[in-house]
């Protein structure tokens, strides 16, 4: 695990989530902060044992926890400028992938999840599949105290938690 340990010392990372705290200071809904990323990655770990670990669609640990600590990195656009946060993050990871010397097929498949984690219907691979679905999970809307407000209640309420 230790290009994880090497993206949680990178400074274009550390910038991205830095920018992404000062938009969400205010925020009263989920964060999008490292808490967040490390929930995604952990559910998104058991959710891939669950499965078996496939041989055919093999996924290293460390595949799965740095796509999912990189997938919210492009939410600062979203807020200034209105952009899919999952496409731009897909974007956004590519050069840190290269950075931390992930092969070419790996930052494909990494980058592809990240620009699919939004919608169900975007996961063509098993990574992308389960990185949506731990995403979802990392929420845990019966317990919010602003559940009332949130347009993503009704939809995320009624999921699996586990």
């Amino acid at each position: 695990m230790e290009r994880v340990k090497k993206l949680l010392a990178d400074e274009e990372y550390q910038d991205y989530l830095q920018k992404i705290a000062v938009r969400e200071l205010d925020r009263e809904f989920c964060g999008h902060n490292i808490e967040h990323c490390f929930a995604v990655a952990r559910i998104c770990y058991i959710l891939w044992l669950e499965a078996g670990c496939p041989e055919k669609g093999f996924i290293d640990k460390e595949v799965i926890y740095v796509t999912a600590l990189l997938h919210d990195i492009g939410r600062w656009q979203q807020y200034d400028f209105g952009y899919d946060h999952a496409r731009v993050s897909g974007e956004l990871a590519r050069d840190i992938l290269r950075k931390l010397n992930f092969s070419p097929s790996q930052i494909e498949m990494m980058t592809e999840a990240i620009a699919a984690h939004r919608r169900r219907e975007n996961g063509r691979t098993l990574l992308a599949q389960l990185l949506y679905k731990a995403d979802k999970r990392a929420r845990v809307c019966p317990v919010c105290p602003v559940k009332e407000k949130c347009y993503k209640y009704e939809t995320l309420a009624n999921q699996d938690l586990y």
